[in-house]
């Protein structure tokens, strides 16, 4: 009875409120108790200091967390902190989107005790901000369910809940593979599983799940580690909800069959993108959920990092990169590069340096993430043998890397576009049209199938269907890329299909090559990247700046540094069920077997020995066997810098600026 009549405490104190200090080296949090009350009452509040130890340990405590939109600071609204110490109630301001969840969440009988970001750590302290963001991988997995508020209900929102609702039990997910098998064996359900087969919704059901996929929590960057981390997790629309294991299902389902002709523009790209945010691959690289996140928002460019370290693989999580808030985000920026590529030998994260979105005089390698990048990742071009790079950090500006200078551009051309959801196929096939007579390959692309090929992988960014083995359906083969690039070549009326709009709809800015050395740009394989890496010599000095990623027609699987492929070979990616994930491999077409080394590597060196282990289908473990190094995952110590010498690779420094 004591906590329904503190609702009805009258404010005896209009200041604003005072977070106490919690203890951060006994690694204790806030909860915020939301008292009862009816849905027009003031909300109000307390908060409490509770252990919260480290995992392993599981903290003792019953709570829910809420993830949500912080919507505007415009309009704040007041919410009242009650201290039982002092007798009296404090103001504590919050966004109008907060204040309306904290209505709809609250019990009418019984307090509700929470996790909401806004309340439970105090916004105004850099100290407290950079404590909680290191806790929050620990709190949403802790709590006994994870709350997505998508905001208030409408007629509109209800119809697209009910709609997607009894979705979950129409079809069998494999979300390993992305497939889809009828639960029902009755004939008549099988459309739902049938890709060619369009949603049977109308015009207004369409648009009604359109709208709901669009609301302000799907753009939402934090939402990522929220959702991804939570344990048991439901939507909430005013006082209608939906289980997020039902909403994952009807997701997949969207995303997967055709759409009617009714779908508004847009649609495919939203469901895209609920798709990621539904689709768990386990922990992935910093470098794919930058991709996966580009265009996710967020009020602090900081949490570009700090958003998204917590899902990440191990190994990044252990870079020892924490949250910071006092730090300009070009430091945040280039303490992750810098610490990726030290203490992993690895360039990776370079493939996200985008040569519109740079820091203005500022080191050229350290990617802006703050901004979308126009361009697509080459990420389904990555080479299957890695190297292994040692860079050095010079000083503070200047990173010293090791590679070699394969080619120089003398003309590049712009083809930035977004994604097909947002771009209609007319405007895909003009802009194809318009580069190809830029670069004069119109005759060489109407008399070559193989060159149609080659242009396909580039500019599909290598998202057609045999760069997975067995092949996928969810993109073309280069065969039919080709065939509708030479429609677009030959037929004034052609028109894309939507899985061929998707196609073409990723490139990256083109460029053309020669192997004349005073050109003006240079392409170089860079020992650590995965693709080859465009530079740019600054003027009478040996000094580089980045410009970007690149693919090159024949030099996309180290052919520089190891010479040609066999004939039959190709790489290709093969699906890990377990781990939900794709390792890169190569097949030999003519017999089928599947390669986890390069043949082109020769004989292992004697101080080096294999290493047994459970995945030796999909990569080899390599152990020192006189100083116990261990090289795993793909990477081989015969592609190290002192190997390649060894072979007689001439490799060269690059001071990058």
């Amino acid at each position: 009875m004591a906590a329904k009549e503190s609702s009805d405490i009258q404010p005896t104190n209009v200041e604003l409120y005072h977070y106490f200090p919690i203890s951060y080296e006994g690694l204790s949090i806030r909860l915020l108790s939301l008292l009862p009350g009816v849905f027009s009452s003031r909300v109000l509040v307390k908060l409490h200091e509770l252990p919260f130890p480290a995992p392993p340990a599981s903290p003792n405590i019953a709570y829910e967390a809420l993830s949500y939109a912080w919507g505007s600071t415009d309009s704040l609204q007041k919410i009242y902190v009650e201290d039982d110490d002092a007798g009296s109630c404090y103001v504590l301001r919050v966004t109008s989107n907060l204040m309306e969840a904290l209505r709809y969440l609250r019990f009418e009988d019984k307090p509700r005790v929470l996790w909401v970001d806004a309340v439970c750590v105090d916004q105004h302290n850099t100290v407290d901000r950079n404590y909680h963001v290191g806790r929050m991988a620990h709190i949403y997995p802790s709590a006994t369910r994870v709350i997505i508020w998508l905001g208030r209900d409408s007629e509109e929102s209800d119809v697209a809940i009910e709609l997607l609702r009894p979705l979950k039990d129409k079809v069998l997910i494999d979300w390993a593979t992305r497939t889809m098998m009828p639960s029902s064996p009755e004939p008549s359900e099988a459309h739902w599983a049938d890709r060619s087969v369009s949603l049977p919704f109308d015009e207004s059901q369409m648009f009604a799940i359109h709208h709901l996929l669009g609301r302000p929590w799907f753009e939402r960057l934090w939402v990522w580690q929220e959702v991804r981390l939570a344990t048991v997790a439901h939507i909430q629309c005013g006082n209608t909800t939906l289980e997020w294991e039902s909403f994952r299902s009807a997701v997949m389902l969207l995303f997967s069959k055709s759409l009617p002709p009714c779908a508004p523009r847009g649609f495919a790209k939203r469901a895209e993108t609920a798709l990621w945010l539904c689709v768990r691959y386990g922990y992935e690289s910093l470098n794919t959920l930058l991709e996966f996140t580009k265009e996710s928002k967020c009020s602090d460019e900081r949490d570009r990092v700090y958003a998204l370290l917590s899902i990440t693989e191990a190994r990044e999580q252990d870079l020892d990169v924490r949250a910071d808030y006092n730090k300009p985000y070009y430091e945040v920026y280039k303490d992750a590069v810098v610490k990726h590529a030290i203490n992993w030998s690895d360039l990776e994260l370079f493939s996200t340096i985008d040569p519109s979105r740079r820091f203005e005089g500022r080191a050229s390698w350290v990617p802006d993430w703050s901004k979308p990048r126009l361009s697509a990742c080459l990420w389904w071009l990555k080479r299957f043998a890695p190297t292994y790079a040692v860079p050095i950090h010079l000083d503070e500006d200047r990173l010293q890397v090791s590679g070699i200078s394969v080619a120089t551009i003398n003309d590049v051309e712009e083809f930035a576009m977004p994604f097909s959801g947002s771009i209609s196929w007319q405007q895909i096939i003009s802009a194809l049209r318009t580069i190809i007579m830029r670069f004069g390959m119109w005759d060489k692309l109407l008399q070559s199938n193989t060159y149609r090929k080659e242009f396909c992988k580039v500019i599909s960014v290598g998202r057609f269907s045999e760069i997975i083995e067995p092949p996928t359906s969810r993109f073309p083969t280069l065969e039919q890329g080709a065939a509708a690039l030479h429609r677009i070549l030959t037929d004034p009326d052609a028109h894309l299909l939507p899985i061929e709009e998707n196609f073409f709809s990723h490139a990256k800015p083109l460029w053309s090559c020669t192997n004349n050395y005073s050109a003006w740009h240079i392409a170089t394989i860079l020992l650590g990247c995965n693709t080859p890496t465009i530079l740019r010599p600054k003027a009478n000095s040996s000094l580089y700046t980045v410009v970007g990623e690149g693919y090159l027609s024949g030099m996309m699987n180290s052919e520089v540094l190891l010479g040609p492929l066999p004939e039959s070979y190709e790489q290709v990616a093969i699906l890990d069920d377990k781990r939900s994930r794709l390792w890169w491999v190569l097949i030999d077409r003519l017999t089928g077997r599947i390669f986890v080394e390069d043949p082109r590597l020769g004989e292992l060196p004697a101080s080096w020995e294999r290493k047994r282990h459970e995945d030796e289908r999909f990569f080899s473990w390599f152990v020192n066997k006189e100083t116990g190094e261990e090289f795993t995952r793909g990477f081989d110590p015969r592609m190290t810098s002192k190997a390649l010498k060894h072979a007689g690779v001439k490799l060269q420094d690059f001071v990058l600026i």
